[in-house]
């Protein structure tokens, strides 16, 4: 299939001429061009076009995930009916395996993938043994070690109707393919078996899978389906099955690569022993030989790309199989804002063999390592054939090597190049403050640049305290959040970007008319001439285009910059003029993030049937029309927690946060308005104020947690705590070890990430203050040794109401608990390191035997189920409880016969304390009257009233059996009762009244109360246990 460009214009200016020069090129053979376009020039219509002219598999190469990932949503708008895919490193978290030779230090690979990105790769590959009419858009992944080509095409499973395949070899082809049976959890890269069926569900699609039916050993039909309702789409004739994984080898070739391997071993021990590196050479055998038993069984092994040139049998030192090699011979390469790309793809070899040379030299790897690695530069240059660099700045690279320069100055639009202005660096902050607010009044946006990660934190903070809605972004903030914080720049969520040198190449932000520079006088590589012209390009896209560079001199590189723009505004200034073009402001669609982060499932009617349009358009017109009528209840409601609590989709927050951290929700709600109704990704929300607080912002924190029975110790020990000698009787008073042998240190947290119990505890806490809390299942004495200023914060109820399950929300919360659940790994200190990380505070609770869940934590039976099946310090899997997602770790567990004399010391202390007590006041006891008792003792007279035997419970003295039983024995009204020996402490009584009982309870009523009791807990209990027995799911998300 050839290419189709779509498009809602034609080439205009001087792109016609481009794209005929650069077609014309490659027509004639030469290896490598230039096109030199401006910011805002069409460039990325100018590849489509010469994509379309051409009809060639293209490799787009960009040099940041972000920019590809709006390339890749451009030419997926440009080729619609064609493939293009996005190649990016699927790591959302990457540490590579390394060796610290002079600390002696192992650091093993560790990384976290994203499936989405995963599956894209996959289609990359798939999609370039399918077809021709392919773009590919990547970063700098595509020079990494790569499974090859031609055992991954080899060990593609065909399918065919009529064939004659068992149902048994196919699942044995499948497994050696890499994907696993599971016929419980169908994701992709598993399959599962019913019968004379097997459904397959492919690892580069998504929501759609592959269903096989057998008559016998004959494939009878082959349907597409869904993923989810497993029915059936289409029917289809064939189907390609590609292997799940890149590293993937015949049994035969796999075989032959052991045998190497293990030779390779042997020949390195032998090595090691020969220098007398015998630490070493014990190393290398027992990390190879457990790869080797992991090859032979299952055919993978952790790590095992660093064996890729052995199992695909290449000789030493050649290059290794990459995406370029998944490619035809033919293909063309663009590379996008090639002045930065092409020194990253340069850069790239030397940082990679210097990590391996440590693990070959000690051991840890066998050196046929080294050929798992990213290309050197001339095999790059080998690999590529014909190629175009793009760059409004092209390095000089490129110009010496280009057979011809084909230029874009025009931009269609008739826009010009931005002004720039230089102010002094004096009082910069503040006159971009009132920039930033002349330019929010036209409701445009601004970027500012920095230098420092540090600085644009800062001044983020700085701005957001002045009232301007601000964000920043630099490498910290993970590539798909970049997305969406462009795109939400778009949307005027807010109307600041705050970055260092990711605001530069690429970036179309039409909404964008001011770019601020600050320090532009600070020579190095972020203030050079190809920096800066680049930065000034931002702003290129807006008619009222500015630049302001704050500098108290003009730098060289300055001057260039300068000098450059403006000889382009002279250019396009008198092309405008000569043909009548008035400039205008790009217009451009808000794209949505590109299937990398979400596919919307499809709407359907109660019976299960697909709505169509009208139907999904009335009913979401239907909830629009009933949330905004609940939104005007909430306004107006005087009770706000009373409404929240009475509606089903309300909710009250658990801790307080600022006014910064209420986001878009600030300006409303700070008023004391209500914010909303809005719709947000999918769900309709609505906010109001329950109450607010001054509070510091931050807290430093130590801790001593003690059982909840022991509250008089606590009471004991907030009198004599300090912050002096609170880390000493931390360590000798708290129940929880880890605790303990920190000093009780918890660390520094913001307010808002304390829950109510805590935050009220705390909120008037000053530094040196000891607080006691009682939560859940324990009391926490709490020194704060750190309180920052106070500053308002705020508790928020809100009302929402999806409009349809958002898997995108779900997926960022799930990665976020994945994240948090990698780094709590290894002890208690990690977990809490981890929740300082991620501003949540870990809540302690304690499971009885016979507990089904966690008290507190409402639904969490399966919590109480995994706790009970494991060991000290496991850390458990992410939970999904109600609407959280919950992390848990063992921190104890007392299966002893016996309490220790440690735990057991609270509860003897009290009781010998009581023991003493009570001979004290037997002994000393004279006063023939309760008030001169009471006087004699420094206590005084409570009186109580429906003392009865049916109850151990007085009011105010709590449970207290032998002063009950003591009480109801009593016959004698006015005596003095003798000393009784209760639970909290030493009672005399003195009995004033008796009334009656209308009858004596008897043992028949008694069993009569203990039956109806055990029958209302099996009636509380037996819904819980069917549904938990039963397979349902909650389909609710289809219709509400």
């Amino acid at each position: 299939m050839d290419f189709k460009l779509h498009a809602p214009y034609s080439a205009t200016g001087d792109q016609p001429e481009a794209i005929r020069k650069l077609t014309e090129g490659v027509r004639l053979g030469l290896d490598e061009q230039v096109l030199l376009g401006v910011t805002g020039s069409g460039k990325t219509f100018t590849m489509a076009s010469v994509i379309a002219n051409l009809n060639r598999p293209t490799l787009v190469l960009a040099h940041n995930k972000t920019l590809a990932a709006q390339l890749c949503s451009e030419f997926r708008e440009f080729f619609p009916e064609n493939a293009v895919e996005y190649f990016i490193s699927y790591y959302d978290y990457y540490q590579p395996e390394a060796y610290i030779a002079h600390t002696d230090t192992y650091i093993e690979k560790d990384s976290a993938i994203n499936d989405e990105i995963e599956r894209l790769r996959h289609s990359a590959t798939s999609s370039l043994f399918e077809r021709r009419d392919v773009i590919v858009v990547s970063s700098v992944s595509c020079i990494y070690g790569l499974g090859d080509p031609i055992d991954y095409k080899n060990m593609v499973i065909s399918l065919r109707t009529g064939m004659e395949k068992s149902r048994e070899e196919l699942m044995q082809k499948l497994v050696e393919i890499r994907y696993e049976r599971n016929d419980l959890n169908f994701t992709r890269n598993t399959f599962r078996v019913r019968g004379d069926t097997v459904e397959i569900y492919p690892v580069y699609w998504s929501g759609r899978a592959i269903r096989v039916e057998f008559f016998g050993d004959e494939i009878d039909r082959i349907s597409e389906i869904n993923a989810v309702s497993g029915m059936p789409e289409r029917v289809i004739s064939h189907v390609a099955i590609y292997p799940a994984s890149h590293y993937v080898a015949s049994r035969d070739k796999l075989n032959r690569a052991i045998l190497e391997i293990e030779r390779e071993m042997e020949e390195r021990e032998r090595w090691f022993k020969e220098h007398d590196k015998l630490l070493e050479a014990q190393r290398i055998r027992q990390r190879t030989m457990y790869d080797i038993e992991m090859l032979q069984e299952i055919g993978f092994c952790s790590g095992i790309e660093n064996y890729s040139r052995v199992i695909s049998g290449r000789a030493p030192g050649t290059p290794p199989m990459t995406l370029l090699d998944y490619f035809p011979k033919d293909f063309l390469l663009f590379v996008d804002e090639s002045h930065v790309t092409l020194p990253q793809v340069r850069a790239m070899y030397a940082g990679d063999r210097s990590r391996k040379e440590s693990l070959v030299e000690y051991g840890f790897r066998l050196p046929s390592a080294f050929d798992n690695r990213p290309l050197t530069f001339p095999e790059f240059e080998e690999k590529v054939h014909q190629a175009i660099y793009v760059s409004a700045t092209p390095g000089e690279y490129e110009r010496s090597r280009a057979g011809q320069i084909a230029e874009q100055v025009i931009r269609p639009t008739g826009l010009l190049d931005p002004k720039v202005e230089v102010r002094p660096i004096d009082g910069q902050v503040d006159d971009l403050i009132g920039e930033c607010n002349r330019i929010i009044e036209r409701k445009e946006r601004v970027l500012v640049t920095t230098l420092t990660k540090k600085m644009a934190e800062d001044l983020t903070t700085y701005l957001q305290n002045a009232g301007i809605r601000v964000r920043y972004m630099h490498s910290d903030v993970a590539a798909l959040e970049r997305m969406e914080i462009l795109r939400d720049l778009r949307m005027a969520k807010f109307d600041v970007l705050v970055g260092i040198n990711l605001l530069r190449e690429g970036l179309d932000l039409p909404e964008v008319s001011l770019v601020a520079i600050l320090d532009a006088d600070k020579e190095g590589f972020l203030r050079s001439e190809t920096s800066l012209m680049q930065t000034i390009g931002r702003a290129a896209r807006n008619a009222g285009g500015r630049v302001i560079m704050y500098a108290d001199k003009i730098t060289p590189a300055m001057r260039a910059a300068i000098d450059e723009t403006e000889r382009r505004r002279g250019i396009q200034d008198a092309y405008n003029k000569a043909h009548g073009i008035v400039p205008k402001t790009i217009v451009k669609d808000v794209r949505e993030l590109i299937e990398i982060t979400q596919a919307e499932g499809e709407a359907q009617r109660r019976d299960g049937v697909k709505m169509t349009a009208a139907e999904r358009e009335r009913e979401i017109a239907k909830l629009e029309k009933e949330v905004r009528a609940v939104g005007e209840k909430f306004d107006a409601a005087e009770d706000v927690k009373l409404f929240v609590r009475q509606d089903r989709h309300g909710e009250i927050a658990d801790r307080y946060v600022t006014a910064a951290q209420l986001g878009e929700q600030a300006e409303a709600l700070v008023a004391g308005k209500m914010f909303g109704p809005e719709l947000k990704n999918n769900v309709w929300t609505m906010a109001r104020v329950v109450e607010s607080r001054m509070a510091p912002d931050t807290l430093g924190l130590k801790m001593i947690v003690l059982p909840y029975t022991a509250e008089k110790l606590a009471d004991s020990l907030k009198t004599v705590a300090t912050s002096e000698n609170f880390a000493d009787l931390s360590r000798q008073y708290s129940a929880n070890e880890e605790l303990a042998a920190a000093g009780g240190e918890v660390g520094v947290y913001p307010f808002s990430a304390f829950n109510t119990v805590m935050a009220e505890a705390l909120s008037d806490a000053r530094k040196g203050d000891v607080v006691k809390v009682m939560s859940g299942d324990a009391i926490q004495l709490v020194n704060v040794y750190r309180a920052d200023k106070p500053s308002k914060h705020y508790k928020v109820a809100t009302v929402s109401y999806p409009v349809e399950a958002s898997a995108a929300t779900l997926r960022d919360v799930h990665n976020q608990a994945s994240t948090f659940a990698v780094n709590a790994k290894g002890s208690a200190a990690a977990f809490n390191e981890a929740a300082s990380k991620a501003a949540v505070t870990p809540r302690i609770a304690t499971l009885n035997m016979g507990d089904r869940s966690v008290r507190g934590l409402e639904g969490s039976r399966e919590v109480a189920r995994w706790a009970y099946g494991a060991d000290k310090g496991d850390l458990s899997e992410i939970f999904k409880v109600g609407k959280d997602y919950v992390v848990a770790l063992l921190t104890e567990i007392d299966d002893d016969e016996y309490a220790s004399v440690k735990k057991a010391a609270p509860q003897i202390q009290n009781r010998l304390l009581r023991d003493k007590k009570y001979d004290y006041i037997v002994k000393n006891l004279s006063e023939a009257s309760l008030a001169g008792a009471a006087e004699s003792f420094g206590s005084e007279v409570t009186d109580f009233k429906d003392v009865t035997f049916g109850s151990f419970y007085i009011d105010g003295a709590g449970g207290e059996p032998a002063l009950v039983g003591a009480i109801t024995e009593t016959t004698e009204k006015g005596k003095v009762s003798a000393p009784v020996k209760g639970i909290s402490g030493v009672y005399l009584f003195e009995v004033t009244a008796i009334d009656p009982a209308e009858r004596q309870q008897t043992a028949e009523d008694e069993k009569v109360r203990a039956e109806a009791m055990a029958e209302g807990m099996m009636q509380q209990r037996l819904l819980p246990a069917l549904q938990e027995m039963a397979e349902m799911k909650d389909l609710s998300g289809r219709y509400f």
